[in-house]
C-alpha cells in the first residue's frame, strides 16, 4: 500500500484537531449497471455521501478508498455534478487527481478539498492552487453524488468484490471572511458500502436499438436489434419473449422473425440478434417488455420499449425535429428507424407519419 500523502496532509493543515463539532460523514457505493458481465466487462458505480445536518455548512474536504479484488488496474473516478469546487485547481487533491491514486487494483483517496484556506492564486507569493470559491451545503443533510466510475472485471469467471474503505472528511463550520473554519467529521462507510461483480462467459447484452425505455417509431415492420459481447447460438424456437408490459398474457413473440448476425448490421462476429415485426402487429402508444426465452443461451436481461409512431429521433414526443430526422436520411433502403411507414425505404411518405402524430407523447410506463 502506498504512503498516504497529499490530500491527507491538506486535511491536517486546514482542519482543527478532533471532531468536537459532532458532524458525521457517511459514504456509500452502488452499482449503476448490471453486475453480471462477460470476461473483461465493466460495471458502473456511483459513490454518494452525506453530512449530518447539525449546524455545520456542509462538506469541506473528503476522501475514500475504492478497494477491489479483481487484480485488474482500475481507471480513476469522475467527480460528481456538485463536486467541481473539490477538483484541482479550484480545490486540492492528491497528485493523481480527484479520481484517486491507482494502487494495484484499488483507487486510493478518491476526493478532494475546497479552497477553505482562502488561497489567492493571483498572488505570486502563494501557490497556484487551490483557487476556487467555497460552496456551502454540499451533501448537507441530503446525499450527494461524489464520484462515478466503472470497475473493469477480470477475464476469469468468478465473483469479485468492490468496496469502500478508509473514509475521512471535514465540514465547513464558519465563514471567517478570508477563510473558512473547518472541523473533522466522524467518517464511516454506510450500509451500502460494497457490491459484487459476477463474471460469466455466457453472452451478455451490451447494447440495443431501441435503447432501454425508448421508442419503436414505425407503423409496421418495427425492428429490434440486440448486440451481445460474444457470438450467440439461435435456439430451436423464438429466442425472445415479447409481451405487452401491462398485459403479460398478450404474447407477441411469434409475430416477429428472428435472425442472427443479419447482413444489414455490419456485424461479422455473430453477436447480433435482429427481431423484425411481421407487418403491423404492435399497438401504438403501448409499452412492451422484452426478455430472452429460457432456450436462448444468454445472460438474463430486460428491455422495455414503447410504440410511438413518428418518433424518428427517439425523443419520446413527435415534434418537428422528427421531420429533420427523416429528411437527413432520405433515400436509403433497409430496415432503418427513419423508415417510419415500414416500406423498406426512407421516402417523403415518412413525413406523413410524423404529420399524423405531431405532438403525441409516449405514455407513462406502467
Amino acid at each position: 500500500m502506498m504512503t498516504r500523502v497529499g490530500l491527507l496532509t491538506a486535511v491536517v493543515a486546514i482542519a482543527y484537531a478532533g471532531s468536537a463539532w459532532g458532524a458525521t460523514f457517511t459514504v456509500e457505493i452502488a452499482a449503476t449497471s448490471s453486475t453480471t458481465v462477460g470476461p473483461g466487462g465493466s460495471v458502473s458505480y456511483e459513490i454518494t455521501g452525506v453530512v449530518s445536518d447539525d449546524g455545520n455548512l456542509g462538506l469541506g474536504i473528503f476522501g475514500v478508498d475504492l478497494q477491489t479484488d479483481t487484480v485488474v488496474a482500475q481507471l480513476g473516478a469522475t467527480e460528481g455534478p456538485s463536486c467541481g469546487p473539490f477538483v484541482k485547481n479550484a480545490g486540492i487533491t492528491n497528485p493523481a487527481g480527484y479520481g484517486g491514486t491507482a494502487d494495484s487494483d484499488d483507487l486510493l483517496q478518491i476526493g478532494g478539498g475546497q479552497n477553505t484556506i482562502g488561497n489567492d492564486p493571483n498572488d505570486p507569493n502563494l501557490p497556484a492552487y487551490p483557487g476556487g470559491v467555497v460552496v456551502e451545503v454540499i451533501a448537507l443533510g441530503t446525499p450527494a453524488v461524489l464520484a462515478t466510475g466503472s470497475v473493469t472485471a477480470p477475464t476469469t469467471e468468478g465473483t469479485y468484490n468492490v468496496s469502500l474503505a478508509n473514509p475521512f472528511a471535514s465540514v465547513l463550520v464558519e465563514d471567517m471572511g478570508s477563510f473558512y473554519r473547518v472541523e473533522a467529521a466522524t467518517a464511516s462507510v454506510g450500509a451500502s458500502g460494497s457490491f459484487q461483480i459476477y463474471v460469466d462467459s455466457t453472452p451478455s447484452l451490451i447494447s440495443s436499438d431501441p435503447n432501454a425505455d425508448s421508442t419503436l417509431p414505425k407503423t409496421q415492420n418495427n425492428v429490434i436489434r440486440l448486440v451481445f459481447n460474444a457470438a450467440i447460438a439461435m435456439p430451436g424456437g423464438n429466442p425472445l419473449v415479447i409481451v405487452e408490459l401491462a398485459d403479460p398474457n398478450n404474447d407477441l413473440s411469434s409475430s416477429f422473425t428472428y435472425t442472427a448476425d443479419p447482413n444489414d448490421t455490419g456485424d461479422p462476429s455473430g453477436a447480433t440478434l435482429k427481431a423484425s415485426e411481421n407487418g403491423a402487429v404492435l399497438t401504438n402508444l403501448t409499452w412492451y417488455h422484452i426478455t430472452p426465452d429460457a432456450s436462448f443461451d444468454v445472460l438474463p436481461f430486460t428491455l422495455d420499449a414503447c410504440t410511438l409512431r413518428g418518433d424518428c429521433d427517439g425523443g419520446g414526443r413527435v415534434t418537428t425535429l422528427d421531420y429533420v430526422c427523416v429528411k437527413e436520411t432520405l433515400g436509403p433502403r433497409g430496415d432503418m428507424r427513419e423508415d417510419l411507414d415500414g416500406s423498406g425505404r426512407v421516402t417523403t411518405g415518412d413525413y406523413l407519419v410524423v404529420k399524423d402524430n405531431m405532438g403525441v407523447r409516449a405514455p407513462v410506463k406502467p
